[in-house]
């Protein structure tokens, strides 16, 4: 994900974009992959409430935690 919001930012800037609304609409994209990540997060582990589906998504966001880290 961050990947693809770089990727697109430096395409706006490549392009000489100086609009704040591209920029926010691209982060906006991002931000709404975001929230339905978590939205599948809580429907399939009921809140966190079912314990071997939760393991399985921390495990989700721990491997996307370290792939994204190189982005900090």
């Amino acid at each position: 994900m961050l990947e693809d919001l770089r990727k697109r930012f430096q395409e706006l800037k490549n392009k000489g974009e100086r609009s704040f609304t591209a920029y926010a609409k691209a982060y906006s994209l991002l931000w709404n992959r975001c929230l339905k990540f978590q939205a599948q997060c809580n429907l399939e582990t009921d809140y966190g409430h079912i314990h071997e589906q939760n393991k399985l998504w921390a495990k989700k966001v721990i491997d996307e935690l370290e792939y994204y880290s190189a982005y900090r």
